[in-house]
């Protein structure tokens, strides 16, 4: 298949689906309610990760970042380290978010609120996210 990059990809192996849904069901069975899904190739071939996040859901995490959605980027550490960052202070980020928004009346609905990003950017409270968030420097 051709990757997103352009680039062949030689598929050797599929996730294996089934085995893989009984850790994931033990790791959310032991309290755990974030997961970050980061596959090495998943720059150029995003179908892998795409799959085992759906998995994810479906077993029950609340929280799942995937790496190719969050730093769609040839390297896997930073890659990892994001997606990691972003899995683990989303939901922190959203509980916080509606608390915030919970303190205001009905109307607050009528404005549009936005958050400084990292980067010095400004994102609307709805897709505001744990990566974004990380204070850089």
């Amino acid at each position: 298949v051709r990757g997103e990059t352009g680039e062949q990809v030689l598929i050797e192996r599929e996730p294996d689906l089934d085995a893989l849904r009984g850790k994931l069901a033990a790791l959310r069975a032991s309290g755990v309610e974030a997961v970050a899904v980061v596959l090495m190739h998943a720059y150029t071939y995003r179908q892998h990760e795409e799959a085992v996040a759906a998995l994810a859901r479906e077993v029950g995490f609340a929280q799942v970042t995937t790496s190719s959605s969050t730093l769609p980027m040839v390297k896997l550490v930073p890659r990892g380290y994001t997606a990691t960052a972003d899995a683990y202070l989303t939901p922190h980020i959203k509980a916080y978010l509606a608390s915030f928004v919970a303190g205001f009346d009905d109307d607050i609905s009528k404005v549009e609120i936005s958050f400084m990003q990292s980067d010095g950017g400004l994102a609307p409270a709805d897709s505001f996210c744990g990566f974004r968030a990380v204070l850089s420097g």
